[in-house]
C-alpha cells in the first residue's frame, strides 16, 4: 500500500497506472506553454505506505516485501518501454529530416548546408557501396570458376584413375604368363645343373685309376644317355628365352605408361590443392575487402542518419506548419516518454525509500509472535496429552 500526500493528484505514489499525463508543454519548457503557470509546490517524495506501533511494524514487512517486488517488476518493463520508444522516436526524427531534405518547396535555414553534407556522404556512399556490390561479385566469380575447376579436376582424376585401371588389368595377365616362363626357365636351369653334376660324376668315374665295379661300356652308354637328356632339356631354352624377350617390352610399355599416369595423378592432386588454397586465400582477401567497404557504407549511413537527426532537432524545435503531420507521432512519443519517466522517478524513490529498520523490527515482531504461538501449542499439548 502506498501513502497519498498531494491533493492535486489522487495517489502520487500508487503502483497502479495512476500516474498524471505528462504534457509536450512541460517537455519543451513554460515559454512555449499557454496555459498560466501554477503555483509552486513540492511534490511528495513516493514511498511504501507506513504506520506505527507494533501493529504498524508487523504490517510493513507484508508492504515492504510484496510492494518492491511489485515495484521492480514495474521498473524493469518501463525501462524497456523506454528503450523502445526512444528508438521509435530516432525513427521519426530521422524521417523528419529526410521529409524535410525531400519535399519540394520547403525551405529552412538548416537545409542549405545540410543538402551539401548530404551531397558529399551519398557519394561517399555509393561509391562504398559499388565497392561492397563489387567485391561480392568477384567472391562469385572466384567461387563459380574454383566449382567449374573442382569439377575438371574430379574429371581428369577419375580419367586417369580409370586409365590405370586398365593399365593394370592389361598388364596381370602378362605378369602371370612372364612369371610362369620365368618358373619354367629357372627349372630347365636346374635339371641342367643336376645333369652336368651326373655327366661330371660319370666322367670322373672313367678316368678314375680305381676300379669301378661298372663294366666301362655301360658307363659309356649311361654318360651317353646323359648328353642326349641334356640336349632333349637344352632344345626348350631358346623357346623359354623367346618367350621371355616377347614378354618383357609389352610388361615394360604398361610399366611406363603407369609410371607416367602415376606422375600425371600426382599432379594433378598437387594442382588441385594448390588451387584451393589460392581460391581460399582469395576469398579471404576479398572478404575482408568487403568488410572494410561494407563498414565504411554503414559509415556513411550512419553519417547521413545523423545529420538528418540533427537537422530534424532543428525543425522539432522550430516546428514548421508543413511538418505538422511528421511532428505530430514525435509529440505524442515525447508525452509518453515524459510520463514514463516521471513514474521511473517515483518507483526509484519508491526502491530507495524503504526503511529497512521498520522491516526488520516488523520481521523480529513476528519471529516473536510465532515463537510464542508455538511455545503455547507445544505447552497445551504437553499438560493435555
Amino acid at each position: 500500500m502506498i501513502v497519498s500526500s498531494t491533493a492535486l493528484r489522487p495517489d502520487a505514489t500508487s503502483l497502479e497506472s495512476g500516474t498524471e499525463r505528462f504534457s509536450r508543454a512541460e517537455s519543451v519548457g513554460e515559454g512555449t506553454s499557454t496555459r498560466r503557470p501554477r503555483a509552486g509546490r513540492l511534490r511528495t517524495v513516493a514511498a511504501l505506505r507506513r504506520q506505527r506501533g507494533f501493529l504498524g511494524d508487523i504490517r510493513y514487512v507484508a508492504t515492504a516485501a510484496f510492494g518492491v517486488r511489485r515495484t521492480r517488476r514495474e521498473l524493469a518493463v518501463l525501462e524497456a518501454t523506454q528503450v523502445t520508444r526512444q528508438a521509435e522516436r530516432d525513427r521519426y526524427l530521422v524521417t523528419l529530416g529526410r521529409t524535410a531534405v525531400i519535399t519540394d518547396g520547403f525551405d529552412h535555414a538548416a537545409l542549405a548546408p545540410v543538402r551539401e553534407q548530404l551531397v558529399t556522404v551519398e557519394e561517399e556512399r555509393a561509391q562504398h557501396a559499388g565497392a561492397v556490390v563489387a567485391a561480392e561479385q568477384e567472391q562469385q566469380r572466384v567461387t563459380r570458376d574454383r566449382e567449374e575447376r573442382a569439377k575438371q579436376y574430379t574429371a581428369d582424376l577419375a580419367a586417369v584413375d580409370a586409365e590405370l585401371a586398365e593399365l593394370t588389368r592389361r598388364g596381370e595377365p602378362l605378369a602371370k604368363e612372364q612369371a610362369s616362363v620365368t618358373r619354367r626357365a629357372a627349372d630347365l636351369r636346374d635339371a641342367l645343373r643336376r645333369l652336368d653334376e651326373k655327366i661330371a660324376d660319370v666322367n670322373s668315374q672313367l678316368v678314375s685309376p680305381k676300379p669301378s665295379k661298372k663294366d666301362p661300356a655301360e658307363i659309356q652308354a649311361e654318360l651317353a644317355t646323359l648328353k642326349a637328356d641334356r640336349e632333349s632339356v637344352k632344345r626348350d631354352e631358346p623357346a623359354l628365352a623367346a618367350e621371355l624377350d616377347g614378354l618383357s617390352p609389352r610388361l615394360a610399355a604398361i610399366d611406363a605408361k603407369k609410371t607416367e599416369s602415376t606422375k600425371r595423378r600426382v599432379e594433378l592432386v598437387k594442382a588441385e590443392e594448390d588451387d584451393k588454397r589460392r581460391a581460399e586465400e582469395l576469398l579471404v582477401a576479398i572478404g575482408a575487402k568487403r568488410k572494410v567497404m561494407d563498414r565504411a557504407s554503414n559509415d556513411a549511413e550512419t553519417l547521413r542518419d545523423k545529420i538528418m537527426y540533427e537537422l530534424a532537432e532543428h525543425l522539432y524545435v522550430d516546428r514548421p506548419e508543413e511538418l505538422a503531420a511528421q511532428l505530430s507521432p514525435i509529440d505524442a512519443i515525447d508525452v509518453e516518454l515524459g510520463s514514463a519517466e516521471r513514474r521511473i522517478m517515483e518507483l526509484r524513490e519508491i526502491l530507495s525509500s524503504v526503511d529497512k529498520w521498520k522491516f526488520v523490527r516488523g520481521v523480529l515482531y513476528l519471529a516473536g509472535m510465532l515463537a510464542a504461538i508455538g511455545a503455547i501449542v507445544w505447552f497445551a499439548l504437553w499438560v493435555f496429552v
